[in-house]
């Protein structure tokens, strides 16, 4: 039984050691795995953090802005009485000659009553005249290509169908035939006779001239372009509606009639852009408020004391400009396309032009070798020089030399260095071979380089630009141009205080 007992006690003391190397090897790796996810925690908090943006495709527009003022042949039509006045014609309709506009001191009921009569008299006519066979026809014509066309339109064409529908009926019903023409005199006189009741009841005002009809006045109605005042830059536009008056005093502005054929746009404007104006008959325009551009006739420049102004002729766009009296517009000079990107991602580097010979490429690292000496100069430098390799970067080519920095600061570049470059030559004159020969090279002092930083391989990456155009928040670079940006290249978007080669997030 005691041998059984200290049997047991070993055995219980090696599976003890057994265990207690199990936890130590549990242990290690625990300590292992989080000293690996303090390290990445680390690294990451300690790598910049930097706003990155896209270098996409977009232009800038070389441009001024402006302030104009509409000026129309407007022909105001003044009220000979007083009153309630009543608008038959919407604000910027189209009317003819001699079309009813308004009236004043209308009765209300009488004008109802002679309406009632003469639809009345209009229905009667319909007893004494007919459609002739070829109206018949036409109208058929017009329904048949509605029905065929139907089907291969959108619902836009039925608005259309319908108003050409209306305008045949229209067209027919000035053609038709009488089949009774006792009572379609008798119809004609009593429309004729109600016609003059109606224009008994109260004053009508019918179109002096053809033109667009308009209800707001803003005092610039006495502007034309024979007689431009400058001072109207000065005054404040403030528009009137005058058909919001329940009644109208004799004299007062009863509504305008507006030539749109042809209408003028006035402008104060810089030196510059009357310099870009100068014999030009033409100028596109920018409107903001209308998102649209237009081309303009230039009508005239003229000066008055030390200010310039521009005239603009118009003769499109009635409709669009029609409630407009001041309006802010844009005289686009240029337009740059190319690689779109901000101001604040610009930076500078440094850079010292070499010879590409001078350059070497050696385990994964370009280098240049730098003429370094034991001392000052000997009687026999040569034998008292030593290569020194550096390590740099190359910015770009051209032609010949090469534009490179050194990358760290343990040997740097400087203006005056001797650095070592090698040139073919000739041996002799009877030899055609030739020979490499080493040579220095003294650098001169650097040249500046404008660039962005590129982050695509997560670090920051200097590429070269070259400015096309640029305004104060922006500017377009231009693409495709060897080491420098590529489209949807991602870069550094405000660049102060950034180094070359830092690791971002």
């Amino acid at each position: 039984m005691e041998n059984n007992r200290y049997k047991t006690s070993a055995k219980r003391k090696k599976l003890s050691v057994i265990a207690n190397k199990h936890i130590n090897f549990v242990v290690v790796v625990y300590v292992l795995l989080m000293a690996y996810i303090l390290f990445v925690m680390y690294h990451s908090l300690t790598k910049e953090q930097l706003h990155i943006v896209y270098a996409e495709a977009g232009e800038i527009l070389n441009e001024s802005v402006f302030d104009g003022v509409f000026v129309r042949n407007e022909h105001v039509v003044y009220s000979e009485d007083s009153g309630p006045v009543k608008y038959f014609i919407p604000e910027g309709d189209k009317v003819r000659l001699d079309a009813y506009v308004a009236v004043i001191n209308q009765d209300e009921e009488a004008a109802r009553i002679l309406e009632t009569q003469a639809n009345n008299h209009l229905n009667q006519l319909s007893r004494a005249t007919a459609y002739t066979d070829e109206a018949y026809r036409i109208l058929k014509e017009r329904i048949r290509s509605y029905v065929v066309e139907k089907k291969k339109n959108n619902y836009s064409y039925v608005a259309v169908a319908r108003d050409n529908l209306e305008t045949t009926l229209y067209d027919l019903s000035q053609t038709v035939r009488v089949t009774d023409q006792t009572l379609f005199n008798q119809i004609q006189d009593k429309l004729q006779e109600n016609q003059d009741q109606k224009f008994q009841n109260g004053s009508y005002y019918q179109m002096e001239k053809s033109g667009v009809i308009s209800y707001t006045m803003d005092g610039f109605e006495e502007y034309t372009i024979d007689n431009l005042d400058t001072s109207m830059f000065t005054r404040q536009v403030s528009a009137v509606d005058i058909t919001r008056k329940q009644e109208i005093l004799k004299g007062d502005p009863l509504y305008k009639v507006v030539d749109n054929y042809l209408f003028y746009l006035v402008s104060e404007i810089d030196p510059y852009s009357e310099k870009h104006l100068e014999n030009r008959s033409y100028v596109s325009l920018f409107f903001p408020t209308k998102n649209t551009s237009v081309d303009v006739k230039v009508h005239s420049t003229f000066r008055e004391n030390d200010k310039v102004f521009a005239v603009y002729e118009i003769e499109r766009y009635f409709d669009m400009f029609f409630t407009d009296r001041n309006i802010t517009y844009k005289i686009v000079y240029n337009k740059y396309e190319g690689l779109k990107i901000p101001n604040e991602a610009i930076t500078t580097k440094e850079v010292y032009k070499v010879p590409r010979s001078a350059i070497e490429y050696s385990k994964g690292r370009y280098i240049v070798k730098k003429n370094e000496f034991t001392g000052a100069l000997q009687k026999n430098p040569n034998k008292d020089k030593f290569l020194v390799p550096i390590e740099v970067k190359e910015y770009y080519v051209d032609g010949e030399y090469a534009y490179i920095r050194n990358i760290n600061s343990e040997n740097e570049l400087h203006p005056k260095d001797r650095i070592f470059y090698t040139v073919d030559q000739v041996a002799d004159d009877e030899s055609t071979e030739e020979s490499q020969v080493g040579r220095d090279f003294v650098l001169e002092e650097p040249v500046i380089l404008e660039g962005v930083y590129v982050v695509n391989k997560g670090y920051t990456d200097f590429r070269r630009i070259e400015t096309i155009y640029e305004d104060v928040d922006f500017r377009i670079i231009q693409s495709p141009l060897r080491y420098s940006v590529g489209l949807y290249d991602k870069i550094i978007a405000d660049s102060r205080g950034v180094k070359e080669f830092t690791t971002i997030k």
